[in-house]
C-alpha cells in the first residue's frame, strides 16, 4: 500500500500559488532590505560615531550616499537618498500598484490567470534584475523601475480570484485561499532574514539576482503545471474534473467572457457592504503594520533589533488563524450546520471583533501593564489570529456574489483598501504631531479609530452581505431582467425551482 499518494491538480495549484505569493512579496520588500544595508554600510564608512539605529529609524532626515568597497566591489557608486527622492522611492511601488488592481482581475477573467498572474510575476522579476544597475546609473531610473514593478505586481492578487472561482468548489474556497494566497505572509516574514543573509555573504546586488532567479524557476513550473480551468488541463483525472465542474458549473462560465455589468455592480447593496468592510479591515491592518513598531519603540521601549521580530510575530499568527479558521468554516459548510450566509457572518464577526478588542486592550492597558511588551504582543497575536477569518468571510464573499466577475470585484475592493492604506499613515502622523495631546492620548486615538471602524464595518457586513449569487453574474438573467424592464413578455416563475418553458 502506497504511503505517499500523487497530488491532485488542485493540490498542485495550491502549492504553486503559495510559492508564487512568497516570491511576489519578497520581490516587493527586498528593495527596503537592500537600502537598509546600503545605509548601514554608509554609516560605518562616513560617520562611525553615528549609530545605525538612528540612520535606519529616520533616513529621510539626511542625504545619504554610499561608497563602500564591501558593498560595491570597489566601484565608486553614488546612490542619492535625499529626503524628497526617498519619499518618492517609498511611494514608487504604490504609484504603480494601485492602477492595475481592477485591470488585473478583468484581464484574468478574459485571458486566464495563468497568463496574467504568471506574466505579472515574470515581469516583476525582470525588473528586479535591472534594479541594481539602475540604482548605480540614475536614481530617477531606479524610481521609474520601482513604479513599473508596482504596475506588474498589481495584477497578481485580483487575478487569483478569477482562478479560484473556476477551480475550487464553493465549499472548499476558504481553506484553499488560506493555504495558497497567504503565502504572502510567509514572504513578508522571511524577507528580512533571507535577504540579509544573502547580502552579508555576497553583497547587496546579489539579493535581487538570487530572488529573481528563484522566481524564474517558479515561473517554469507555473507554465508546466498550471492551467486556467479543469477542462483545459491535459493531465487531470476524469473524477477530479467531473467533481470540480459539477460544483462550479452552475455559477461560473468557463467557455465565454461577458462584459462587466458595471451599473449592476455599483448599484449592488451587498457589494457596497464588502467595500465598507474593506475600509475597516484596511484601516486596522495599516495601523498595525505601520504604527505598531513605532508604538513598541516609543512607548514600550523595545530595542529596534528585537522590535522587527516582535512586530511581525502577530502577522504569523494571522496566517495560522486564517488556515485554522478557514478549515473550520469549510467543515461547517460541508456539514450544512448553518447556511453559507450565516457562516460568512459568523466568521466575519471573528475577523473584525478580534482585532477591535485587541486594539482596545492595548490602548487602555492597566497601569500595572504599562511597558509590558509581552502583554502587548500576546494581545495582538490573539487579535490577528482571529482576524485571519477574513479569508473565509470578506475575501470569499467576492466570489459568492459573482463568480464570473470575482477578479474584477476584488480589484475594486483592493483599490479601495489601497487608498485607505495610503491615507491612514498621514492621519496618524498628524495625531502624533499634535502637541496638545499627551502621548497616551495620542496612541489611544490611533488605536481606537480602527477599533471603531472594525465594529462598524462588521455591522454593515452583517446587514448587507449575502452569499447568494447575484442576478447580474449571469448574462441570461441580465437579459431577462432587461426584457422585463422594457415591458416585454418573459416567462413568469412561480417558484425558484420551476424551469422556464
Amino acid at each position: 500500500m502506497a504511503i505517499v499518494t500523487k497530488p491532485n491538480c488542485v493540490q498542485i495549484l495550491c502549492l504553486m500559488i503559495f510559492w508564487g505569493q512568497i516570491q511576489n512579496y519578497i520581490m516587493r520588500y527586498e528593495i527596503d532590505v537592500a537600502i537598509a544595508a546600503i545605509v548601514q554600510s554608509s554609516s560605518h564608512s562616513d560617520n562611525p560615531n553615528q549609530s545605525n539605529v538612528e540612520l535606519l529609524v529616520a533616513p529621510s532626515t539626511q542625504n545619504i550616499s554610499y561608497q563602500d568597497e564591501e558593498l560595491t566591489d570597489g566601484k565608486e557608486d553614488q546612490f542619492d537618498l535625499s529626503p524628497i527622492l526617498q519619499s518618492h522611492r517609498l511611494g514608487a511601488f504604490n504609484y504603480g500598484y494601485v492602477v492595475t488592481q481592477i485591470i488585473g482581475g478583468r484581464l484574468a477573467e478574459m485571458y486566464g490567470t495563468k497568463k496574467i498572474y504568471g506574466g505579472g510575476l515574470l515581469l516583476t522579476c525582470i525588473v528586479s534584475f535591472l534594479l541594481p544597475s539602475a540604482a548605480k546609473l540614475n536614481v530617477y531610473l531606479f524610481i521609474a523601475l520601482n513604479v513599473l514593478q508596482g504596475v506588474f505586481s498589481g495584477v497578481t492578487l485580483p487575478s487569483l480570484h478569477a482562478m479560484t472561482a473556476r477551480w475550487i468548489p464553493p465549499l472548499e474556497q476558504g481553506s484553499f485561499m488560506s493555504r495558497s494566497y497567504l503565502g504572502m505572509v510567509i514572504g513578508i516574514l522571511i524577507t528580512d532574514p533571507f535577504c540579509n543573509a544573502i547580502i552579508k555573504t555576497f553583497g547587496w546586488e546579489s539579493c535581487f539576482y538570487v530572488v529573481g532567479s528563484i522566481t524564474l524557476v517558479w515561473f517554469i513550473f507555473w507554465c508546466l503545471l498550471v492551467y486556467d480551468n479543469p477542462n483545459s488541463h491535459p493531465r487531470i483525472s476524469e473524477n477530479e474534473k467531473k467533481m470540480i465542474n459539477t460544483a462550479v458549473s452552475e455559477s461560473v462560465d468557463t467557455t465565454r467572457t461577458f462584459p462587466v455589468p458595471w451599473r449592476s455592480i455599483f448599484t449592488s447593496v451587498p457589494f457596497y457592504g464588502l467595500l465598507f468592510s474593506e475600509i475597516g479591515l484596511a484601516w486596522g491592518l495599516s495601523t498595525l503594520i505601520r504604527h505598531t513598531p513605532l508604538y513598541m519603540k516609543s512607548v514600550q521601549g523595545v530595542a529596534l533589533e528585537t522590535d522587527g521580530l516582535m512586530s511581525k510575530l502577530p502577522f504569523g499568527f494571522m496566517w495560522l488563524g486564517a488556515v485554522f479558521l478557514s478549515f473550520i468554516a469549510d467543515f461547517i459548510l460541508r456539514k450544512e450546520y448553518i447556511s453559507k450566509t450565516n457562516v460568512r457572518r459568523l466568521f466575519n464577526v471573528l475577523a473584525m471583533i478580534g482585532p477591535a478588542v485587541a486594539l482596545c486592550m492595548v490602548a487602555f492597558a492597566p497601569d500595572t501593564l504599562e511597558g509590558d511588551t509581552n502583554f502587548v504582543i500576546a494581545v495582538l497575536c490573539g487579535g490577528l489570529f482571529l482576524n485571519g477569518a477574513f479569508v473565509c468571510s470578506l475575501m470569499n464573499s467576492y466570489i459568492d456574489l459573482a463568480p464570473n466577475y470575482a477578479g474584477t470585484l476584488l480589484g475594486v475592493g483592493n483599490t479601495v483598501a489601497f487608498i485607505i492604506h495610503s491615507v491612514v499613515p498621514v492621519i496618524n502622523e498628524q495625531v502624533l504631531a499634535n502637541g496638545s495631546l499627551s502621548q497616551t492620548r495620542q496612541w489611544q486615538i490611533i488605536f481606537m479609530v480602527p477599533s471603531a471602524l472594525y465594529i462598524l464595518s462588521n455591522i454593515t457586513y452583517l446587514i448587507t452581505v449575502t452569499s447568494d449569487v447575484q442576478t447580474w453574474n449571469s448574462k441570461k438573467r441580465n437579459y431577462m431582467i432587461s426584457m422585463n424592464s422594457l415591458g416585454c413578455h418573459t416567462p413568469k416563475l412561480n417558484n425558484r425551482n420551476q424551469s422556464i418553458k
